[in-house]
């Protein structure tokens, strides 16, 4: 957690080497998980952009990564990594 919340922004876009926050916000992929004790849900999303009726991020439940809910931190972040890849941008 930083020290100072304001400095965070600066911070951030120097490590991911971008020059906005606004072009973070546009290049940015999100997943979404969601957890039970029966399985583990990652949700790619589509990134609809800061502006118009799309803004935002959308969750893709067709594109889901499903596994089941024991699995190890190995098959977890191969799921991330493979939702990851289905994330969309407009």
């Amino acid at each position: 957690i930083p020290a100072y919340w304001s400095s965070f922004p600066s911070s951030l876009l120097r490590v991911a080497k971008i020059r906005s926050w606004n072009a973070l916000q546009r290049s940015a992929a999100l997943c979404q998980v969601e957890a039970d004790d029966a399985e583990v849900r990652v949700l790619p999303t589509m990134n609809g952009g800061t502006h118009g009726d799309n803004r935002g991020y959308h969750a893709l439940h067709e594109l889901a990564v499903i596994v089941p809910g024991d699995s190890s931190d190995d098959q977890l972040g191969a799921a991330v990594r493979s939702a990851i890849c289905h994330c969309r941008s407009t």
